[in-house]
């Protein structure tokens, strides 16, 4: 039976995320069919194999543009250069992902690092993301030149980063990162073995942020204690100890009353699927123990080494747990791709508990095409939002009848997993066994976070050509947590996103990514784009806030910085260098009898050029010395209206390079820039604004004159006119006696009344 289900949870209907996905809810049948035994394979190791293997010399091609497929998000890559783009002839597999609670835009992904496919020799690759997965940065692997496999990450409340590698010998170590992935500490031995997983407890009071580690009973450090906990955030860890019945290849997950569950298959038939639970892992003064083990029915077998994955697992034991406030709160959930009995090779088929763990539901089967299609369903994976939502994807051969091609699919339950939905691919089809890296796997999992209004996914696929790993965004968020979607609030104008990332303004404030330093709701970075704010000194704060915050004087009260007050902008302008391009067609500008500047430079260069693509670019020197690379990204083929890049100069630099005489600015541009690509000819313009000191600082002290009281000098009205012209150097020395013509005339002798300098020069007072 098919009924189109119409479903409000928490009391708020979750119309945001299903008009993206934009499908019914169907009801399914259990599947009533019969499980079936499976022979035991050989256990799966992880560990050296040939030795690392030299990089290949190739550039890197630019960023890979895809479709999006059934949602608003295409993936972007992540193993990527410094530039952003893919790197040629290395592979990128076995992702996993950590998302900051406390800043859900900030997410790090880890993968296993092939830097060529030549070798199975493989890294701990990492990069990381602050804008929600628009754009990423990888900085190299963790512990760089070392053989590591196997990646977990997770977070936990406080944001701390958690990153789990397999090192050689079988034994682990976790790595930490305080600021969102961009840097980590050394390793931390952590025990563990082949296939660790482990979960950060980030919803019992009972265990708050306490981490549970199980891993492969066959390949690990300590025989058959195969389970470890750290109370203290992974600066040390419990002495392992057995986990009953030793399930292998599957995850943790913790419920709100600190109760964990591992779940795996029994390492003596991968048909026989476990769950084992502890009640008391979270109690520091108990070694713990574990409550019971409950064979589970998946009615199907977990397959190693067949089909589109020839030496990998088709998916590991997934298992989650419902924590929201709803009706299904505390159901344990159990997923994975399975063998099941008949010819079709691989289905997702799920199961359910509602009393802890002890019993489970029939399983039913989540991909929805037809059984005669023997297509794989393979790297079944599952998370749970906090309203209760179950999250599932996999890679699908159902429209390839050779099973050379798969897409990645996507399904969700909003009734507990009684039912899910119709399924959906979320990506175009991949040519899954291209790029192996001398080791025939796309990896053994994927990973999966999951929140209100959709979850972030790290998977591998090969749409380059290759192995690579890739972030997608599943549904949208909720950051100001009103119920709507951000894009439709943006769109309905309920929120503003002033600078057109995607974010409302306000979730950017609340978080500490983009500042409103003058509460007036608007980002800074808009108020300044705006002009309803300055920005003087190019700080990126508007003037009001520097003044305030007492980091710019404003002594004569009036808006303007001080700093900004006492130096001229001047600009020294090239006009047109043509034609401008790679293999011998550099340009320079020079600047004769340059002037020192008392603020940073801006160096503006317009160009009309051959200028779209990553590859295509142009660095900047300053006397031979480099400077900068500008229009890497964001520049155009001949645009009707030329590009401008900016690039700031800082004023130590600037003025070491104005004490050799002159300043010359080079410009060359990259290979791939084409001089005549153009119709008319190319050309670049260079603007040099440089901010000598102005005539209100005749002292050059970075105060205006109109400021400073020349009795300042003796704390009264009476000033030494040699004190005046120290400072303002317009006459020669005066010496007692007074000579003739000397400003001391007027007085009769050396001292004279302030009040006759500012009369004589115009230029403060009075002083009272």
């Amino acid at each position: 039976m098919n009924r189109t289900l119409s479903v409000t949870l928490g009391g708020a209907v979750l119309t945001g995320f299903l008009a993206l996905i934009n499908l019914p809810l169907h009801w399914i049948e259990p599947s009533a069919l019969a499980s079936d035994e499976s022979t035991p394979q050989n256990a799966y190791h992880e560990q050296p194999g040939d030795p690392p293997g030299m990089k290949e010399s190739a550039q890197s091609e630019g960023k890979t543009i895809l479709p999006a497929v059934n949602t608003r998000f295409a993936p972007v890559q992540v193993n990527v250069d410094a530039f952003g783009g893919n790197i040629l002839f290395d592979a990128a597999n076995e992702p996993s992902i950590a998302v900051d609670p406390t800043n859900p835009q900030r997410l790090v992904i880890g993968w296993r690092q092939f830097d060529t496919i030549t070798s199975n020799f493989r890294q701990a690759g990492v990069a990381y993301s602050h804008d929600g997965g628009q754009t990423w940065t990888a900085n190299g692997p963790l512990d760089p030149g070392n053989f590591r496999s196997d990646p977990v990450l997770s977070a936990d409340n406080n944001g701390i980063i958690y990153y789990n590698s397999l090192r050689a010998g079988f034994v682990c170590d976790f790595f930490l990162s305080h600021d969102g992935g961009v840097t980590w500490t050394d390793p931390i031995p952590a025990f563990g073995g082949d296939k660790l997983w482990f979960v950060v407890d980030t919803i019992s009071p009972l265990g708050m942020d306490s981490i549970y580690c199980a891993w492969n009973v066959n390949a690990g450090c300590c025989g058959q204690n195969t389970f470890t906990r750290s109370l203290d955030g992974a600066q040390s860890f419990m002495n392992p100890i057995v986990i009953p019945s030793f399930p292998i290849f599957g995850l943790l997950a913790v419920d709100v009353g600190g109760a964990l569950y591992i779940v795996g298959v029994s390492p003596g038939g991968y048909d026989s699927f476990l769950l084992a639970k502890s009640s008391n892992a979270w109690n520091p003064a108990q070694t713990p123990t574990f409550d019971f083990v409950t064979n589970i029915d998946m009615n199907g077998a977990m397959r190693l080494g067949s089909g589109p994955n020839p030496v990998g697992l088709l998916g590991q034991a997934s298992v989650a747990v419902d924590t929201s406030d709803g009706p299904n709160r505390g159901n344990v959930y159990v997923l994975c791709s399975v063998d099941p009995p008949g010819n079709d090779p691989l289905d997702v088929h799920f199961v359910r508990s509602t009393d802890g763990g002890v019993t489970f539901s029939e399983p039913i089967r989540v991909n929805d095409d037809p059984q005669t299609s023997l297509a794989w369903q393979w790297f079944g994976t599952m998370s749970v939002a906090p309203n209760g939502r179950i999250d599932v994807v996999w890679n699908d051969t159902r429209n390839d009848a050779d099973t050379e091609w798969s897409e990645l699919y996507y399904a969700y339950s909003l009734d507990g997993g009684l039912t899910f939905s119709e399924n959906v691919p979320l990506s175009i089809p991949f040519e899954h066994h291209l790029g192996y890296p001398n080791q025939n796997k796309l990896g053994d999992y994927y990973d999966m976070v999951s929140d209100n209004f959709g979850a972030d996914l790290a998977f591998a696929a090969t749409f380059n050509g290759e192995q690579d790993v890739y972030y997608l965004r599943i549904g949208d968020f909720d950051c100001n947590e009103n119920g709507i979607p951000d894009h439709e609030d943006i769109i309905a104008g309920t929120s503003m996103d002033c600078n057109e990332n995607g974010r409302p303004d306000e979730c950017e404030i609340d978080e500490g990514t983009a500042t409103d330093c003058n509460e007036n709701d608007v980002l800074d970075e808009c108020d300044i784009a705006a002009g309803t704010s300055f920005d003087c000194n190019l700080n990126q704060l508007p003037d009001e806030c520097d003044i305030a915050s007492g980091f710019s004087d404003d002594c004569n009260v009036n808006g303007i910085p001080d700093s900004c007050e006492v130096v001229d902008e001047m600009h020294a302008i090239s006009g047109q260098l043509s034609p401008i391009g790679g293999l011998g067609y550099s340009q320079s500008y020079t600047i004769t009898d340059p002037v020192r500047s008392q603020q940073d430079v801006r160096l503006t260069v317009t160009a009309y050029a051959d200028l779209n693509k990553s590859t295509e670019y142009i660095d900047v020197e300053m006397n031979g010395q480099f400077i900068g690379r500008i229009f890497e990204e964001g520049g155009q083929d001949c645009p009707p209206i030329p590009d401008d890049a900016l690039l700031i100069i800082q004023r130590e630099d600037y003025n070491a390079a104005v004490e050799t005489g002159q300043i010359t600015i080079d410009l060359h541009p990259s290979v791939g820039v084409w001089a005549f690509e153009c119709g008319d000819p190319s050309y670049v313009i260079v603007d040099v604004a440089y901010f000598p000191s102005s005539d209100q600082d005749y002292n050059e002290n970075g105060i205006p004159d109109e400021c400073e009281c020349l009795a300042d000098l003796t704390d009264d009205e009476q000033v030494n006119i040699d004190d005046i012209f120290a400072m303002l150097g317009l006459w020669g020395d005066c010496d007692d006696p007074c000579p003739p013509g000397c400003v001391g005339d007027l007085t009769g002798d050396c001292l004279i009344n302030i009040d006759d300098v500012f009369a004589i020069l115009g230029q403060w007072g009075p002083c009272e």
